[in-house]
């Protein structure tokens, strides 16, 4: 029978509570869990309740929780990006078995020390790259092993950012600012590098990137724009109010759960009162022109591979309804995958068309695509030993880091060209 794991949870918001905590809760998850740590006192009684933890199980500092040794057979770390570091070093130190969030951490030294540190101490580390684990990118990945379009020559990469989604997380949310949290290029994109580099199997050379913050910003705020949206009498498509009670409308009229992102990060168990109180002061609630943000609304990446395949891409936060789409050019054909649409086009060359529907390849598209639930169910037998390797190990994820960085690197200092091998020992650009 296979062992149920007990699991701790580091970071009680959308991912660690409402993604990876709900799903241990399931029936059948493999998994228990035991204790939670959250700084935040209201998101962590949320939790306890939602868990049906005991007091002396949830904790506001993690040290607490470490100081109680290994409880657990895992650990889940969901916690801020600038925090990462600290509490992955101290799980590994305990001989924690990890799932840990992307991006690994906002320093480039830190995700290597702590690749080398989880090597060294045997851990398993699981990065939650989990659009690696989507039915329709594994039937791409399949697709491109079998070769149907021969030897591949370009893959386009596109991160379509909603305008809604770039004004909730990385306007006014928790990813606004890169002081305090990681590049747009990390936080966003380390999933398309990811992809980039799992459907390609290169090794990157080198590459470029251009982006810049172009449109929120105060210079194009509206004449009588107020500091916050309950306030403000201009008639904006970012206005918080109508956005976030709009969304809280939706749900209620059509009988769906409102504690979900992104009500839940605004207010803690949101109603309309909640809501309201919560964008009269917090940064849910800022005009996205008069925000603290500092995160490119746009940015192109050109990466150029091992074996001469160029990959491009493109991070842009005015789409109408997101979504990736990845173009894969081949000597004898091309794919075309759209998240939007759900299809996946095979073109080979002088035979026709076919389409592929996301619903012929699985029934779970919650959550990533599906990724999420696949992604759990997978570390639960890797820990469980019922699989060798992992699909999204931490040495895996470390290298799509590197580009990220890379990348910003480059936007930064006028696109210059990195030397991606030399990135891992420090490189700063300068030749000299």
């Amino acid at each position: 029978m296979k062992k149920v794991l007990k699991m701790a949870i580091v970071g009680c918001g959308a991912r660690g509570k409402e993604t990876y905590g709900r799903y241990a809760m399931r029936e059948n998850s493999g998994l228990s869990i035991v204790a939670i740590c959250d700084t935040n006192p209201i998101k962590l009684a949320s939790a306890k309740e939602e868990f049906n933890l005991s007091s002396d199980m949830c904790f506001t500092d993690y040290n607490d929780l470490f100081s109680l040794g290994k409880i657990a057979d895992c650990i889940v770390i969901a916690n801020y990006d600038q925090e990462h570091f600290d509490v992955t070093m101290k799980a590994i130190e305990l001989g924690y078995d990890i799932l840990l969030e992307k991006p690994i951490s906002h320093s480039l030294e830190e995700c290597i020390k702590i690749r080398d540190f989880a090597n060294e101490k045997n851990v398993k580390v699981t990065v939650c790259h989990v659009m690696r684990y989507t039915s329709y990118y594994m039937y791409l990945k399949k697709l491109l092993k079998d070769n149907v379009i021969g030897d591949l020559i370009a893959i386009e990469q596109t991160e379509d950012v909603s305008y809604w989604h770039m004004a909730h997380a990385f306007v006014r949310g928790n990813f606004r600012n890169s002081n305090t949290t990681s590049p747009m290029i990390l936080q966003k994109c380390c999933h398309d590098f990811d992809l980039i580099m799992y459907l390609t199997e290169e090794r990157p050379v080198s590459l470029t990137s251009v982006g810049d913050l172009r449109y929120f910003k105060e210079l194009n705020a509206p004449k009588g724009a107020c500091e916050y949206c309950v306030n403000c009498k201009e008639n904006c498509i970012f206005n918080a109010v109508d956005f976030y009670l709009g969304v809280y409308d939706d749900k209620v009229n059509n009988n769906l759960e409102t504690n979900v992102w992104p009500l839940s990060q605004v207010a803690e168990n949101p109603t309309k009162e909640r809501l309201l109180k919560s964008l009269e002061s917090s940064n849910w609630g800022r005009c996205v022109f008069k925000s603290d943000n500092n995160v490119v609304d746009h940015q192109f990446t050109t990466v150029k591979l091992e074996k001469g395949t160029i990959a491009t891409l493109t991070m842009i936060g005015f789409s109408n309804d997101g979504g990736r789409q990845t173009h894969c050019y081949g000597t004898k054909g091309e794919i075309y995958l759209d998240e939007q649409r759900r299809t996946i086009e095979i073109s080979v060359f002088g035979q026709r068309k076919r389409v592929v529907h996301f619903d012929e390849l699985s029934e779970d598209f919650t959550g990533h695509g599906g990724g999420d639930n696949e992604m759990m169910r997978e570390f639960v037998e890797y820990l469980n030993s019922e699989t060798t390797s992992i699909t999204s190990s931490i040495n895996l994820s470390v290298d799509s880091h590197i580009l990220a960085f890379a990348s910003e690197y480059s936007r930064l200092n006028n696109s210059v060209s990195i030397d991606v091998k030399k990135i891992e020992k420090g490189y700063d650009g300068n030749e000299n």
